[in-house]
């Protein structure tokens, strides 16, 4: 059985000698995810870093993060599912993962794709302008809530601001559950141990405010030198404009601190049909599409 062991935010440093390998991979595997969902451990095998996760009552695996020797990390997968006794199922497996799989282990692994997964990629600099007419409800949205709030302010995320951060977000999840709304268990335990290892974590963000009200935050990190993930975005949603505009500020904000970003990874729509239409409202450049791989045990 492979020897596991937690994921903390100390071991940043290791993840990131792995994760720049050059490959494209989704939304769950940049450190920060990792660190705030759900249960995950890690281990280090033939030059990869493998990772099982735990999220409730369901149980996986990752695809292996690094350049070295895939036969040996997925060989190390099978046999660890096998002492558990559990399904061998490896999530945010990329198409060249499933050719690496179909490659190495011929017609023992089958594919199940769920479009809800995908990830949705734009160009920072098309949501910074929101150019053109494609965007001219957009840029409509904005001006109103301009007009409004005349006075409103792009404030850095910071230490000093971090528990006005974390009263926006509480009151934010409060409104929606009394709302009785989607369940947003599994997220509010994330973005809380997000932002209570904001700094560790590197993570960047910014917030939207008004006369020192909170109305809007937004944050994430770096998935590698040209793609930011933009992992939470929360603003009031009676306020017209103000998701528009802090995605467009964050988008400004961050080319300027970031000059080599090409991408914002605004990452998956969880078949949420609301969550879909607006990611399809800023028109993705492209999706990363992933799929989770189900290993057939022919020894069982």
């Amino acid at each position: 059985m492979i020897d596991f062991k937690p994921i903390n935010y100390t071991d940043k440093e290791i993840f990131e000698r792995y994760m720049h390998d050059g490959v494209e991979r989704g939304c769950e595997l940049t450190f920060s995810n990792l660190y705030a969902w759900g249960e995950q451990e890690f281990a280090e095998i033939s030059g990869n870093i493998v990772i099982h996760s735990r999220f409730g009552e369901h149980r996986f695996y990752h695809y292996p993060i690094g350049c070295g020797d895939k036969r040996v990390a997925v060989d190390s997968l099978i046999e660890d599912a096998r002492e558990r006794k559990i399904p061998l199922l490896i999530s945010g497996v990329t198409l060249s993962g499933v050719k690496a799989l179909d490659e190495l282990y011929p017609g023992l692994f089958e594919f199940k794709y769920k479009d809800s997964t995908y990830d949705y990629v734009y160009e920072i600099d098309s949501l910074a302008t929101l150019a053109g007419k494609k965007f001219h409800g957009k840029r409509g949205h904005i001006k109103k809530f301009e007009e409004a709030y005349p006075d409103y302010k792009i404030e850095e995320i910071s230490q000093n601001t971090l528990p006005r951060v974390k009263n926006f977000v509480q009151e934010w999840y409060d409104k929606r559950a009394k709302d009785g709304l989607t369940d947003y268990g599994f997220e509010m335990k994330a973005i809380s141990k997000a932002l209570d290892a904001f700094a560790q974590l590197s993570l960047d963000g910014i917030m939207l405010t008004v006369g020192g009200k909170v109305m809007g935050v937004t944050f994430g990190g770096l998935m590698t030198p040209d793609t930011f993930d933009v992992q939470y975005e929360k603003a009031l949603w009676d306020t017209q404009g103000a998701y528009p505009l802090i995605n467009r500020e964050f988008a400004r904000y961050l080319k300027n601190k970031y000059p080599s970003l090409v991408y914002l990874d605004r990452e998956e729509d969880m078949g949420i049909l609301g969550l879909r239409k607006a990611k399809e409202s800023y028109q993705p450049h492209h999706r990363i599409i992933k799929c989770m791989a189900i290993y057939r045990d022919t020894q069982k």
